[in-house]
């Protein structure tokens, strides 16, 4: 990047430097299960602690229905708490993101308007890119046409740029997915799972936003980097929490353990604002996508469009 480097970015690249020889990717993988889950929370080390609690939670449903119920319970009541923590957090995070991102924009100048420029452009085209592969994919597997697909999911992705949620856009993608002949029972039951769980544009987001960290602080990453984020956006973005750049929330330990400043999630929310409408698009599209898959899968073929009916008196 051009320019001054922001605050902080000689001191996290020489921490990079010094930092010693680095881990393989086997070795990264060995470290994902701690050793003491306890530790693993205190210190922040929330991919470890996130593949605990996977396995916590497969144990959990093997066990007797006596032990599983009272843990689910309590679980449940916990993670509506933290959620709820979770909110005050955000509500409070434009300020500290306005005091984190100031002394970058005044040190970094244009070359800062420039690197988000890049972020927001480069942001762009992969959502274009993984949009336009799902028209194929939905066309070759799911049995509709690209240009019916493409005309039925239209308002629902107009919708998703407006609002920048899914969950906003739930209404609109059941129309569309029962204009596209989908039987309700299907869309009823992968819609409002797909738009809990299934977030495609994860992979989009965490790469993207990856390089421009790196671009914003001067620090160099490679392929295998990228590919960890790329692989870890599959596997976490399911447990993303269903709160606004909940996603980033995964990201923070991520970023420091490929040799990037934690402080760098601030500087992605801060800039958020567009690349979120373009992976809402993605969301929404995916969403819908799944649904007509899993009605093919389940053998009920989609129904073709109506012919449209003639007006009374017609010849």
């Amino acid at each position: 990047m051009a320019g001054s480097p922001p605050p902080g970015a000689a001191e996290a690249a020489q921490q990079v430097r010094s930092s010693g020889t680095p881990v393989g990717v086997m070795e990264w993988f060995t470290t994902l299960i701690p050793p003491n889950p306890v530790e693993a929370a205190a210190s922040g080390n929330m991919v470890s602690l996130i593949v605990f609690v996977f396995l916590l939670a497969l144990a959990t449903a093997r066990s007797a229905p006596e032990s599983r119920e009272p843990l689910v319970r309590f679980f449940k009541a916990l993670g509506e708490v933290m959620l709820l923590l979770v909110g005050w957090i955000i509500t409070l995070a434009p300020i500290a993101v306005f005091a984190l991102v100031l002394p970058l924009a005044v040190q970094g100048g244009g070359a800062l308007v420039g690197a988000v420029g890049y972020y927001i452009a480069s942001f762009a085209i992969g959502s274009a890119i993984v949009v336009a592969l799902l028209y194929p994919i939905v066309a070759s597997l799911g049995g509709i046409g690209i240009g019916r697909f493409a005309r039925a999911v239209l308002p629902t992705q107009m919708i998703a740029i407006s609002c920048s949620s899914s969950i906003a856009s739930l209404p609109a993608m059941v129309s569309r997915a029962d204009a596209l002949g989908i039987p309700a029972r299907v869309s009823g039951f992968v819609l409002p799972l797909a738009v809990s769980v299934f977030k495609p544009a994860a992979g989009v987001a965490w790469v993207v936003g990856v390089l421009f960290v790196s671009r914003v602080y001067g620090i160099e990453i490679g392929a295998r980097e990228l590919g960890i984020v790329a692989a870890a956006a599959v596997l976490l973005s399911f447990a993303a929490p269903g709160v606004p750049r909940g996603a980033f929330l995964l990201l923070t330990p991520l970023l420091t353990a490929i040799g990037l400043p934690a402080e760098g999630v601030g500087v992605l929310i801060a800039v958020d604002l567009i690349p979120d409408m373009f992976a809402t698009v993605i969301n929404v599209t995916g969403d819908v996508t799944a649904t007509a898959l899993v009605a093919r899968l389940s053998r009920d073929d989609v129904v073709p469009a109506a012919p449209p009916v003639p007006a009374a008196g017609a010849a």
